[in-house]
């Protein structure tokens, strides 16, 4: 985590600049307290000098405390902005047979839960903790240069005690976070679901019984939340309460010293004052401490996430010729669904892939888009003098799938998807997936209430056909559109040049049929070459 804090290396000098600010304060006001006594007890008459020092010391801690508060507020930006960035890229750039290993509620959670719960018990506890340790650096000068070392030496022992409390509960707070930070992905997973299922909820009547079971899981969240702030609480309680204790004995000690002559009278108060800072300097060192603790289960995380496979940036697309299939097997809870298949895919050719319901026809498109790898065998990509390429399959394949995603915006930004596509590519886009102009500064709305699901469908075709690579890949993508939007995109998608176009179907017609060069079955785990059938 240390790269954050070299990265913005610039904002965490200046803060730690004004730590050591704002740690003088309680210094000045130590021995602004010891001047004062001093002149109550008519050890001096420096009236005007006092009341110097005061608007001096005033003014200090006003711009102090502005620019420290400035300065916090753009360290928490800086550092947040970045590892959310990082995160992002990590997510969304890794293969998608990596992203896979967890479903959406995760990354959700991830982001809005336990980004937040790094901020809170991680980010804002280092300088907390830095800024403890400048209050007693700064404390412990002043008492040494100013009364005695002896006194010094008893803040250090109670230091000691007080620290080894936080510590003690430290295991105990990290196996609480833990679990909390689990049980928030799972509050995160329900939430989404229930909304997402709001619809079916209701068509069912079962409103009512949902809600009462949603007690549960909120009722799981918030015990297991708030046995982490129980035991932090432990924890800061029984330091604030030892270095309380120890504040009173020291006050006793130096009450004693005065009446005995050895320590003037003008430092009872300034002592018993700037101990209370150093026992805060500790107080915030061992609740930062425990906070930290906290954060342990969320590092993991986000170092886990930076150890995730990327995918490339280069693109060497031009020479690919072939897919090719060699001795694939895959199979799942020892069901055979792919079985020592072979076949090799041409570019420029057009193959309809048909099959009986739970045929494997899904699994085939997950093999091929790279979503999942082959038991045996292998899948590759070839040249056109079947050399083979180490390029992922995700580099030259487009896919489309049966349920489009849409993403909040226009149509235009939909299609566009963040490349840069002048008005002509997009006009030729639309003409093609047979979709007018006037639709590009159409809002879509996360519901999709504002197109239809044809519309949809024909999008996310012009899409994938934006950048098109050696091969379309297309899952069942009429099943859930009327026949005519049907006949339409596959259409679009057979019309598409110089590329090799795999399409996966269950439903089919005549007219589906002689958009083809070849017909293949998806049988017995096995590709096999029907296009004589048909055509017959």
């Amino acid at each position: 985590m240390k790269k954050y804090f070299i990265n913005n290396k610039n904002i965490c000098i200046k803060y730690l600049f004004l730590m050591i600010m704002n740690g003088l304060i309680p210094v000045f006001s130590a021995q602004w307290i010891t001047w004062v006594t001093g002149y109550a007890l008519g050890e001096n008459d420096e009236l005007v000098n006092l009341a110097l020092s005061l608007a001096f010391m005033s003014g200090y801690t006003i711009i102090v405390y502005l620019s420290y508060d400035r300065i916090k507020r753009k360290y928490k930006e800086s550092m947040m902005i970045e590892i959310e960035q990082e995160m992002m890229d990590a997510v969304v750039l890794q293969p998608q047979q990596s992203f896979h290993r967890y479903d959406s509620s995760f990354y959700t959670s991830f982001f809005l839960n336990d980004l937040k719960m790094l901020e809170d018990s991680y980010f804002s506890q280092v300088p907390t903790l830095i800024s403890g340790i400048v209050q007693i650096i700064f404390t412990s000068v002043y008492v040494v240069v100013s009364v005695n070392g002896w006194i010094l030496l008893y803040f250090i022992l109670s230091s000691f005690i007080l620290l080894w409390i936080p510590k003690y509960m430290s295991q105990k707070i990290q196996e609480k976070a833990q679990f909390a930070t689990k049980q928030a992905g799972e509050l995160t997973a329900f939430l989404k679901e229930t909304f997402q299922g709001f619809d079916t909820l209701a068509g069912n009547n079962v409103q009512e019984l949902y809600t009462e079971h949603s007690l549960d899981h909120f009722l799981h969240y918030e015990l297991a939340k708030q046995k982490v702030n129980w035991l932090t609480m432990i924890s800061s309680s029984l330091s604030n309460g030892c270095g309380l204790f120890f504040q009173f004995v020291l006050l006793f000690i130096l009450a004693i010293c005065v009446t005995e002559g050895k320590i003037k009278a003008e430092y009872l108060i300034s002592i018993t004052s700037i101990s209370g800072t150093f026992m805060n300097g500790v107080f915030t060192i061992t609740e930062a401490f425990s906070n930290l603790q906290t954060s342990r289960p969320i590092i993991k995380k986000v170092q886990e996430f930076q150890n995730n496979p990327r995918i490339s940036s280069e693109k060497k697309r031009s020479s690919v010729k072939y897919i090719v299939l060699k001795n694939v097997d895959y199979s799942i809870n020892n069901k055979v669904l792919i079985d020592n298949c072979s076949y090799v895919f041409e570019k420029g050719k057009k193959y309809l892939i048909i099959g009986k319901s739970g045929s494997g026809k899904s699994t085939l498109f997950n093999l091929l888009n790279g979503r999942i790898s082959c038991n045996k065998g292998k899948i590759e990509f070839r040249k056109l003098n079947h050399d083979s390429c180490s390029f992922p399959l995700y580099e030259e394949i487009t896919t489309i799938s049966q349920k489009p995603v849409s993403f909040q915006g226009t149509v235009k930004t939909n299609i566009q998807m963040n490349r840069f596509l002048d008005d002509k590519k997009i006009k030729k886009l639309l003409e093609k997936v047979n979709l007018p102009l006037s639709v590009l500064d159409q809002p879509i709305t996360e519901d999709n209430t504002s197109v239809s699901g044809g519309e949809l469908q024909r999008i996310s075709i012009a899409r994938a056909l934006a950048d098109p690579r050696s091969f379309l890949l297309c899952d069942e993508i009429t099943a859930n559109i009327d026949p005519n939007s049907a006949s339409i995109v596959e259409h679009a998608v057979t019309s598409v040049k110089e590329t090799g176009i795999l399409y996966i179907a269950h439903h089919y017609t005549k007219e589906t049929i002689k958009r083809f060069d070849v017909i293949l079955e998806l049988k017995n785990g096995k590709l096999i070459d029907v296009t004589s059938q048909f055509n017959n």
